[in-house]
């Protein structure tokens, strides 16, 4: 396939590329039955998180079918467990290469509007746009908008998850840093509560944004989507998220910092941390803008339907680009405050 000219986005033809969840459904019966009976949920409740992970895929235009990923579907039979297989099963030197040299984040793609006329224009891969390249590669998938608009989106989980994968450990490596390693600490200081080693790999990552390069993808995407906040706070909420997507746990993110959510409400392995983030510019003092999320926090309940869960506030001190303070509390234990400077 050399251009998006070849794609047919014809109704007819929108389910050959996967597996319908009705196929699924008919030619897989024991398999969903054993691994729901592993997992001890019902068959119904395993095919809405299948859905979720390995579903999404569309091929037709009007945006009619969702398809499940074939290859990854099988692995998660066999395995029956929730992995990123589709990251397993190999990624090119090519396809990295091409997200460094065009200085890709993975929130900028989410919920993409592009014209009618986007999938017919032809272009070859080596030359297309970053929208193109990424749908022709499968990581972007059509989802239904409003007008004469298309939207591109990621299929799944496993998609979303899989290129925050790879750009954030381009912008770690580029730096210096080593991602394994900062994963390593980020699921350790998660799941042993400790809130300074938490901190320090997310002050790792903040280091390495290359803030510069993804400015114009910041200033577009709050465009776009009418984000109430400043370029600065998106690369740093944007790249937060993909780090913790990239690392494998789950991650809930509200961008839309006025609403009433939590910023953040991340979980791996049982434990649960409500995160909320605030941004201090030149003039503002951080300590005034942690107490103020914390208290944020606190005031509208976010972490109520979460009575375990971790609550910390960061303030991000946006002269070093770093978290410099944080306050926390764990269920009713008395919260502290702490300068990590």
């Amino acid at each position: 396939m050399n251009n998006i000219s070849d794609i047919s986005l014809d109704e007819e033809y929108g389910t050959i590329c996967g597996l319908t969840e009705e196929e699924i459904i008919n030619y897989f019966p024991d398999y969903l039955d054993e691994t729901a009976n592993k997992f001890g949920m019902t068959t119904e409740e395993l095919i809405k998180k299948m859905k979720d992970y390995y579903n999404g895929f569309c091929f037709d235009e009007g945006g009619k079918h969702r398809l499940y990923n074939p290859y990854s579907t099988l692995r998660f039979f066999f395995h029956k467990r929730f992995s990123n297989y589709w990251i397993e099963s190999g990624t090119s030197s090519m396809f990295v290469e091409y997200l460094k040299s065009n200085k890709l984040s993975a929130e900028q793609f989410r919920n993409f509007q592009v014209s009618e006329d986007f999938f017919y224009n032809s272009t070859e891969i080596e030359k297309a746009k970053p929208e193109s390249f990424l749908f022709q590669t499968g990581y972007l998938s059509l989802r239904e908008s409003e007008k004469d608009m298309l939207a591109l989106d990621y299929p799944n989980t496993e998609v979303l998850e899989s290129l925050s994968l790879l750009v954030s450990q381009y912008v770690l490596e580029d730096k210096g840093d080593d991602f394994t390693y900062c994963r390593s600490d980020l699921i350790s200081g998660m799941l042993d509560i400790d809130h300074q080693l938490v901190v320090s790999a997310l002050n790792r990552l903040l280091a390495s944004i290359p803030y510069d390069d993804f400015s114009a993808a910041a200033v577009k995407n709050i465009s776009d989507n009418k984000y109430a906040m400043k370029p600065q706070e998106w690369l740093y909420r944007s790249n937060i998220i993909a780090f913790l997507r990239g690392c494998g746990v789950v991650v809930v993110a509200e961008m839309h910092t006025n609403l009433g959510r939590a910023d953040l409400v991340v979980a791996h392995k049982g434990k649960i941390w409500v995160i909320e983030l605030k941004v201090a510019y030149a003039g503002e003092n951080p300590e005034t803008k942690v107490k103020s999320a914390y208290r944020q926090m606190i005031t509208k309940h976010y972490a109520d339907p979460f009575p375990d869960a971790v609550c910390i506030a960061m303030a991000i001190d946006d002269t070093v680009r770093q978290i410099t303070h944080f306050k926390f509390n764990k269920r009713l234990k008395k919260s502290v405050a702490i300068g990590c400077n």
